[in-house]
């Protein structure tokens, strides 16, 4: 089966090499990534997990980058296996990086992959919807990778209403401190009259 994508993504070429060459930033990409472990510049051990439909598997792929010429072009190959459900791959991945612009590129990407075993069993428009979805999930996180728009944690966008709450809450209490004090005086006057 032969996928072929493409999107532009907001960054100079040389920019977007560097972070393809970045086994970190693309395993963070990559849809279903575990682990990844770096044998070499040019090998890779990659743990994925892939669901489809009620299947789920965990393959093991060992991935080897064949061809290089930078920054317009990388080729890949690899295969694995999950052994729990008997099923296999293998893929060759080409990317095509055009320049567009001083901060636009185009990246293009053709995979060529082939199912073996139970995953191998679904039809060829199951297997490409799920492709769809995971290239888009792709290149969201890939383009916020490249161009610094990465999300906050939760953890830190929750601090600023509890910061919020507490301040609130001080200047209901000095309030309420306020009024107590002025009630205070009211009564005072009332039993000694006024000074003046």
């Amino acid at each position: 089966m032969e996928i072929e994508k493409k999107m532009t993504i907001a960054a100079p070429r040389e920019k977007v090499w560097a972070m393809l060459l970045d086994p970190n930033v693309m395993g963070a990409c990559v849809p279903g990534m575990e682990s990844i472990d770096v044998i070499s510049d040019t090998e890779y051990l990659v743990s994925i997990h892939v669901k489809m439909s009620f299947i789920s598997a965990r393959f093991k792929v060992r991935t080897f980058v064949v061809e290089t010429r930078r920054p317009e072009y990388l080729k890949s190959e690899g295969k694995g296996e999950d052994s729990s459900l008997t099923s296999s791959l293998k893929h060759t991945s080409e990317v095509f990086l055009t320049e567009l612009g001083p901060n636009e590129t185009e990246f293009r990407t053709i995979v060529n992959v082939e199912l073996l075993g139970r995953l191998g069993s679904f039809g060829m428009n199951m297997v490409k919807t799920k492709a769809d979805r995971m290239w888009d999930d792709f290149g969201r996180k890939l383009a916020e990778r490249i161009t610094g728009e990465i999300q906050p944690e939760p953890a830190t966008t929750n601090k600023t209403p509890s910061t919020a709450e507490d301040e609130s809450t001080s200047e209901d209490q000095t309030g309420a401190g306020g009024a107590d004090k002025g009630s205070l005086m009211s009564r005072m006057r009332s039993v000694f009259g006024s000074s003046s």
